[in-house]
């Protein structure tokens, strides 16, 4: 579905013309995920300039639909985590991200360990930090 200038919920909209984004390209891409050349891909959101410009669920879904995004959101943080160093943001994988998250203190389950965990860390170790905050 290609949506159009219009608010739905908190989410902004936008025309796909109004960010130069083709029409016929989406629908090639739409039908190559249909026809499985690409594998595994279930929906796919597009946003420019802070609003959503396109939105496809591509297995008979809906939004609401909740999905297995890890992987995604791992690919992501990086990029994220390699412009926040680019700014100096972050001074490296191997800063500690507590501080980036004052708003969520204290944490449950405080434990030391928690202070040292890093982008790097998340990334190599995400079970571990689940089995922590499950005690």
């Amino acid at each position: 579905m290609v949506t159009s200038g219009r608010k739905t919920g908190r989410v902004a909209i936008a025309s796909l013309g109004s960010v130069w984004l083709s029409a016929t390209r989406l629908k090639n891409m739409e039908s190559a995920i249909r026809s499985a050349e690409f594998k595994k891909i279930t929906s796919v959101l597009i946003a420019r300039n802070g609003k959503l410009v396109y939105e496809a669920y591509l297995d008979g879904s809906e939004a609401t639909t909740i999905r297995n995004t890890r992987s995604t959101t791992k690919t992501v943080t990086g990029i994220l985590v390699g412009i926040a160093i680019d700014k100096g943001l972050l001074t490296g994988v191997n800063a500690p991200i507590m501080s980036f998250f004052s708003d969520k203190q204290p944490v449950k389950n405080p434990d030391p360990r928690k202070e040292k965990i890093t982008r790097a860390f998340l990334e190599a170790r995400n079970n571990t930090v689940k089995r922590m905050e499950r005690k």
